[in-house]
């Protein structure tokens, strides 16, 4: 079995556009809300790499991309700085228990420090409680105060337009 430091993470390039899709197509297909997605080469490249919208790192073993992460930064008004929001981690499953999530974890508290960053915030699925360990063994804690809402497109378009 492959040791944690054969494994590399490195920034996504506009050439990785396929992988990532990848990646969330099977994100999408592990949390069964493939009818959710949007994303396109097209869309996942303007976003990414020419609005620099969000960021993406990517996991490779033995030169086989095996995880990603996406993230973007928020700002805490009473911390009055920029600080990472993940949007998303996946790892293939073959893959997972083998280090892949902490060393995307470890890149991202890199680029939280390098950043200045105080926190670094994301959202689990209640149901997923493999994923609810892993970052609870990482130092992750719930927020039990807080209630994560969304505005949906309709919603955005009642009340914006």
């Amino acid at each position: 079995m492959e040791n944690q430091q054969n494994i590399v993470v490195r920034q996504a390039q506009s050439s990785d556009v396929p992988v990532i899709l990848d990646f969330i197509l099977q994100l999408a297909a592990y949390e069964k809300l493939e009818d959710q997605v949007r994303a396109t080469p097209e869309k996942l490249l303007e976003s990414l790499f020419e609005r620099k919208q969000a960021y993406c790192l990517l996991a490779y073993l033995s030169d086989k991309p095996v995880g990603f992460a996406l993230y973007f930064y928020n700002y805490s008004t009473f911390l009055a700085q920029a600080n990472l929001y993940l949007e998303d981690l996946f790892v293939l499953e073959d893959y997972r228990h083998r280090g892949v999530g902490k060393k995307l974890f470890q890149a991202l508290c890199e680029a939280a420090y390098q950043l200045g960053a105080k926190r670094l915030d994301f959202s689990c699925l209640r149901w997923n409680k493999s994923a609810l360990d892993f970052y609870s063994g990482i130092g992750a804690l719930p927020m039990s105060d807080w209630v994560t809402l969304r505005m949906d497109e309709d919603a955005i378009k009642r009340l914006g337009s």
